[in-house]
């Protein structure tokens, strides 16, 4: 039986699942509408049991203007739970203030859903282990195979410019967006960090924090091979990866070759680690992403 993912994820025609290639194009309308937001499916292989195609979830949004534009893909977050049903109970995420900032300014961005989040298919491939023991790298990868994944079906998709396309990531999507980095290429422009990282809360529920160095240990594993330029976007004030740590990260990912650069806002909120969510944040990041976008090309204001 084919498989739509459900049918809010992809539009069902005559003949089963509606490709993104297939969307039709947006006509000129005032910049000032909300970008329109569309439920898209991004192939992931097959499933290994009965073989049909499985899909990711995928939101995506586009700037109301016609011909190909440029394309972020926005990786999400984990909540820190070792539980199946509240990991797909969080539902879609949509960066909603950040996904907005970027088709203001002329991107086409897209938020998949990894295998084990929300609607989409596949089992959940993120378990990190132990949090003394954790293996942070395997879990990095398996990441950013999904990340892979959509960036091989959008680039195709016939809006899209396959040649200007950016890699973000938000906490454990930050993360997958490092991960990513090492094997990239120069497929991807660059790409951005905001706090990313994994292991900040043990997902047994002690509240502990989980092993860092095997953390730092992976970032220069990652950044041996990495070869795009990138910004990495972190508070003061996060108390689930704190500057200490991520400078450390990122010493680490730049002393084996890779390349990035690390920006730390001052304190938003009462936990700063959520801060891409939080409206009175985009003052703080607006600037330096603006400036790492410019310098990859853009031409892109706060």
């Amino acid at each position: 039986m084919t498989r739509c993912l459900l049918a809010v994820v992809a539009v069902l025609g005559a003949g089963g699942c509606r490709s993104v290639q297939e969307l039709p194009r947006p006509s000129a309308q005032s910049a000032e509408q909300p970008p329109r937001e569309e439920l898209i499916g991004i192939p992931i292989g097959q499933d290994p049991e009965d073989g049909h195609p499985m899909l990711l979830q995928a939101t995506l949004y586009r700037p109301r203007r016609d011909g190909r534009v440029p394309l972020a893909i926005m990786n999400h977050g984990s909540p820190v739970t070792m539980d199946p049903d509240k990991r797909r109970g969080v539902g879609r995420a949509r960066f909603e203030i950040l996904s907005r900032w970027l088709v203001d300014r002329g991107f086409a961005v897209v938020v998949p859903m990894r295998r084990g989040f929300a609607g989409s298919e596949g089992d959940y491939a993120e378990d990190f282990g132990a949090c003394q023991d954790p293996d942070y790298v395997r879990v990095g990868r398996e990441a950013a195979r999904d990340v892979s994944a959509t960036l091989d079906h959008l680039s195709r998709a016939d809006f899209v410019d396959p040649r200007r396309i950016i890699v973000l990531g938000n906490s454990t999507g930050g993360w997958a967006a490092i991960a990513f980095s090492a094997n990239a290429g120069t497929a991807v422009a660059g790409f951005i960090n905001f706090a990313g990282g994994r292991g900040g809360r043990d997902p047994d529920g002690s509240g502990k924090r989980c092993a860092q160095p095997p953390l730092v240990e992976a970032a220069a594993l990652f950044g041996r091979t990495s070869r795009i330029p990138s910004l990495w976007v972190y508070v003061e004030n996060d108390t689930i990866f704190p500057p200490d740590l991520a400078r450390a990260m990122l010493d680490s990912f730049r002393g084996a070759g890779g390349q990035a650069e690390l920006v730390v806002l001052p304190p938003v909120g009462k936990e700063g680690h959520p801060f891409i969510h939080r409206p009175d944040a985009v003052p703080l990041w607006s600037a330096p992403v603006s400036r790492f976008l410019q310098g990859l090309g853009y031409s892109v204001q706060p």
